[in-house]
Protein backbone atom coordinates (compact mmCIF):
# COMPACT_ATOMS: atom_id res chain seq x y z
CA UNK A 1 0.00 0.00 0.00
CA UNK A 2 1.35 3.39 -0.98
CA UNK A 3 1.17 6.02 1.95
CA UNK A 4 2.54 8.68 0.53
CA UNK A 5 1.72 10.97 -2.23
CA UNK A 6 3.74 9.18 -4.90
CA UNK A 7 3.51 7.80 -7.94
CA UNK A 8 5.30 4.95 -6.99
CA UNK A 9 6.07 3.90 -3.32
CA UNK A 10 9.49 4.04 -2.11
CA UNK A 11 11.59 1.44 0.25
CA UNK A 12 14.06 2.19 2.55
CA UNK A 13 17.56 0.84 1.60
CA UNK A 14 20.77 2.68 3.05
CA UNK A 15 23.75 1.93 0.42
CA UNK A 16 26.97 3.76 -0.52
CA UNK A 17 27.01 4.53 -4.06
CA UNK A 18 29.68 6.16 -6.69
CA UNK A 19 28.57 8.52 -9.25
CA UNK A 20 30.56 8.94 -12.55
CA UNK A 21 29.49 12.16 -14.88
CA UNK A 22 31.02 14.08 -17.42
CA UNK A 23 31.51 17.13 -15.72
CA UNK A 24 32.72 15.53 -12.49
CA UNK A 25 34.58 12.19 -13.44
CA UNK A 26 33.92 8.94 -10.81
CA UNK A 27 32.75 10.76 -7.28
CA UNK A 28 32.53 8.35 -4.31
CA UNK A 29 31.36 9.17 -1.12
CA UNK A 30 28.02 9.32 -1.23
CA UNK A 31 24.88 7.59 0.15
CA UNK A 32 21.41 6.30 -1.18
CA UNK A 33 18.49 6.08 1.43
CA UNK A 34 15.38 5.02 -0.29
CA UNK A 35 14.19 3.99 -3.78
CA UNK A 36 11.28 3.12 -6.08
CA UNK A 37 11.07 1.29 -9.29
CA UNK A 38 12.26 3.78 -11.28
CA UNK A 39 14.71 6.01 -9.08
CA UNK A 40 16.43 6.56 -6.09
CA UNK A 41 17.05 9.05 -3.23
CA UNK A 42 20.65 9.53 -2.43
CA UNK A 43 22.95 12.51 -0.14
CA UNK A 44 25.93 14.04 -1.06
CA UNK A 45 28.42 16.73 -0.41
CA UNK A 46 29.00 17.03 -4.44
CA UNK A 47 27.03 19.63 -6.31
CA UNK A 48 25.06 18.35 -9.03
CA UNK A 49 23.02 20.27 -11.59
CA UNK A 50 19.46 18.92 -12.06
CA UNK A 51 18.61 17.87 -15.16
CA UNK A 52 22.27 16.32 -15.97
CA UNK A 53 22.88 12.84 -16.83
CA UNK A 54 25.16 10.30 -14.43
CA UNK A 55 25.56 7.41 -14.11
CA UNK A 56 24.92 5.90 -10.28
CA UNK A 57 26.79 2.59 -8.98
CA UNK A 58 25.30 1.16 -6.51
CA UNK A 59 26.96 -1.27 -3.76
CA UNK A 60 24.34 -3.98 -2.42
CA UNK A 61 21.70 -2.99 -5.20
CA UNK A 62 18.07 -3.87 -4.27
CA UNK A 63 17.24 -3.80 -7.60
CA UNK A 64 19.40 -7.12 -7.94
CA UNK A 65 18.37 -10.50 -7.85
CA UNK A 66 21.00 -12.11 -5.17
CA UNK A 67 22.07 -10.23 -2.38
CA UNK A 68 25.07 -7.93 -1.99
CA UNK A 69 25.68 -7.63 -6.10
CA UNK A 70 27.01 -3.95 -7.29
CA UNK A 71 25.00 -2.35 -10.32
CA UNK A 72 25.34 0.53 -12.18
CA UNK A 73 22.29 2.69 -13.89
CA UNK A 74 21.93 5.44 -16.21
CA UNK A 75 20.06 8.25 -14.67
CA UNK A 76 19.31 11.60 -14.76
CA UNK A 77 19.02 13.98 -11.88
CA UNK A 78 15.59 15.44 -11.37
CA UNK A 79 16.03 17.41 -8.29
CA UNK A 80 18.61 18.67 -5.51
CA UNK A 81 17.60 20.59 -2.09
CA UNK A 82 20.50 21.06 0.32
CA UNK A 83 20.23 20.02 3.74
CA UNK A 84 20.50 20.75 7.00
CA UNK A 85 19.87 17.97 9.43
CA UNK A 86 22.11 15.30 7.86
CA UNK A 87 25.90 14.76 7.49
CA UNK A 88 25.59 15.42 3.82
CA UNK A 89 25.34 18.99 1.90
CA UNK A 90 22.66 17.97 -0.58
CA UNK A 91 20.01 15.51 -1.42
CA UNK A 92 18.78 13.94 -5.09
CA UNK A 93 16.14 12.50 -6.71
CA UNK A 94 17.43 10.74 -9.58
CA UNK A 95 15.47 8.93 -12.12
CA UNK A 96 17.06 5.32 -13.53
CA UNK A 97 16.68 4.44 -16.96
CA UNK A 98 18.77 1.52 -17.23
CA UNK A 99 21.25 -0.62 -16.17
CA UNK A 100 24.99 -0.39 -17.06
CA UNK A 101 26.71 -3.59 -17.86
CA UNK A 102 29.97 -4.00 -15.16
CA UNK A 103 33.16 -3.94 -15.76
CA UNK A 104 35.40 -2.91 -18.66
CA UNK A 105 33.00 -5.19 -21.03
CA UNK A 106 29.63 -6.97 -20.75
CA UNK A 107 30.43 -11.29 -21.15
CA UNK A 108 26.72 -11.24 -22.67
CA UNK A 109 27.94 -8.97 -25.72
CA UNK A 110 30.44 -9.77 -28.25
CA UNK A 111 33.55 -7.88 -28.19
CA UNK A 112 33.79 -5.30 -30.83
CA UNK A 113 36.95 -3.56 -30.35
CA UNK A 114 39.13 -3.45 -33.25
CA UNK A 115 42.20 -4.63 -31.64
CA UNK A 116 42.62 -7.97 -29.63
CA UNK A 117 42.89 -8.00 -25.95
CA UNK A 118 44.43 -10.81 -23.70
CA UNK A 119 43.36 -11.28 -20.13
CA UNK A 120 46.23 -11.07 -17.68
CA UNK A 121 46.99 -10.23 -13.83
CA UNK A 122 49.92 -8.45 -14.04
CA UNK A 123 50.79 -5.66 -11.13
CA UNK A 124 51.91 -2.46 -12.44
CA UNK A 125 52.59 0.88 -10.81
CA UNK A 126 51.20 3.95 -12.09
CA UNK A 127 52.31 7.56 -11.55
CA UNK A 128 50.05 10.75 -11.80
CA UNK A 129 50.98 14.52 -10.57
CA UNK A 130 54.11 13.04 -8.36
CA UNK A 131 51.83 10.44 -6.71
CA UNK A 132 52.78 6.78 -7.11
CA UNK A 133 50.01 3.95 -7.25
CA UNK A 134 49.42 0.91 -7.76
CA UNK A 135 46.80 -1.42 -9.81
CA UNK A 136 46.44 -4.32 -11.27
CA UNK A 137 46.72 -5.10 -15.66
CA UNK A 138 43.44 -7.26 -15.91
CA UNK A 139 43.74 -6.95 -19.84
CA UNK A 140 46.33 -5.06 -22.82
CA UNK A 141 46.47 -4.71 -26.32
CA UNK A 142 48.96 -2.89 -28.23
CA UNK A 143 46.94 0.26 -27.88
CA UNK A 144 45.80 -0.22 -24.44
CA UNK A 145 44.78 -1.64 -21.05
CA UNK A 146 42.41 -1.91 -18.25
CA UNK A 147 43.45 -1.45 -14.80
CA UNK A 148 41.84 -2.57 -12.15
CA UNK A 149 42.68 0.13 -9.02
CA UNK A 150 40.92 1.18 -6.12
CA UNK A 151 41.71 4.95 -6.52
CA UNK A 152 39.32 6.82 -8.39
CA UNK A 153 40.24 8.97 -11.18
CA UNK A 154 38.64 10.75 -13.62
CA UNK A 155 38.27 10.73 -17.71
CA UNK A 156 40.90 12.61 -19.59
CA UNK A 157 43.94 12.32 -16.87
CA UNK A 158 47.36 11.04 -18.05
CA UNK A 159 49.62 8.39 -16.21
CA UNK A 160 52.91 6.92 -16.43
CA UNK A 161 52.71 3.43 -16.19
CA UNK A 162 55.41 0.89 -15.00
CA UNK A 163 55.00 -2.51 -16.06
CA UNK A 164 57.21 -5.36 -15.43
CA UNK A 165 58.04 -7.98 -18.08
CA UNK A 166 58.81 -11.25 -16.03
CA UNK A 167 60.06 -13.11 -19.19
CA UNK A 168 62.38 -10.30 -20.23
CA UNK A 169 63.74 -9.26 -16.65
CA UNK A 170 62.96 -5.62 -17.70
CA UNK A 171 60.11 -3.20 -16.57
CA UNK A 172 58.66 -1.05 -19.99
CA UNK A 173 57.33 2.49 -19.32
CA UNK A 174 54.58 4.25 -20.78
CA UNK A 175 52.12 6.71 -21.11
CA UNK A 176 48.33 6.61 -21.05
CA UNK A 177 45.34 9.05 -20.72
CA UNK A 178 42.24 7.69 -19.21
CA UNK A 179 39.51 7.23 -21.78
CA UNK A 180 37.02 5.15 -19.83
CA UNK A 181 36.27 4.75 -16.28
CA UNK A 182 33.97 2.23 -14.19
CA UNK A 183 33.72 1.06 -10.74
CA UNK A 184 36.36 -1.24 -10.44
CA UNK A 185 39.43 0.50 -12.45
CA UNK A 186 39.89 2.83 -16.02
CA UNK A 187 40.29 1.98 -19.49
CA UNK A 188 43.53 3.62 -20.57
CA UNK A 189 44.62 4.16 -23.88
CA UNK A 190 48.55 4.48 -24.53
CA UNK A 191 49.64 7.12 -25.55
CA UNK A 192 52.62 7.67 -28.28
CA UNK A 193 55.76 9.22 -27.29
Amino acid sequence: MNLEIRDNTRFDHEAPISIQSDSAGVLHGSKMYNYSNNGIYFESDFRLKPGIEIFVGIKDSPFASEYDIFECYRSVIRWRKGLKRSPFSYGYGVELFERAPRGPQSPSKKDSRKYHRNNCAVPLKYALKGQVYKGLIKNISSVGAFIESGFPLSTGRYITMAIPVVKKHKIIKRKGKIVWVCDTGYGVKFIKT
